[in-house]
């Protein structure tokens, strides 16, 4: 078995079927999993809990049905998706870039279809 501080602390993935966004933790008292969505039968959280371990994201004692060794969370919550406020400044500031290129090029336009037309 790994030592637990050669895990990564936190570790996010995208899932397509079903379409779901996990964020894993690993804590030195258990490993918590954090689902955006509640659409995971009890089979699929086993079978995705033992695809974790055998990659190395969690520790392998959790590859076993009973987890012996550690205690594991799964949680359904889609606070952590929240976004950072300097996230949010950065796509607003992109978006204002966007839609001033937007209208320049539209300007531009106009004025050539105008100087087309006479």
């Amino acid at each position: 078995m790994r030592a637990q501080s050669t895990f990564q602390k936190q570790t996010d993935f995208a899932l397509a079927d079903p379409e779901n966004l996990i964020r894993v933790e690993n804590h030195a008292d258990g490993v918590v999993i954090r689902a955006a969505h509640d659409n995971f039968s009890e089979r699929r959280k086993r079978s995705f809990i033992r695809y974790l371990a055998a990659e190395g994201h969690i520790p392998d004692c959790y590859q076993s049905e009973e987890y012996g060794g550690g205690a594991l969370t799964w949680v359904v919550d889609s606070f952590w998706l929240a976004q950072s406020p300097a996230l949010k400044r950065q796509t607003g500031q992109l978006m204002q870039r966007v839609l001033l290129l937007t209208g320049f090029l539209w300007l531009v336009e106009m004025l050539v279809v105008f100087a087309t037309s006479h």
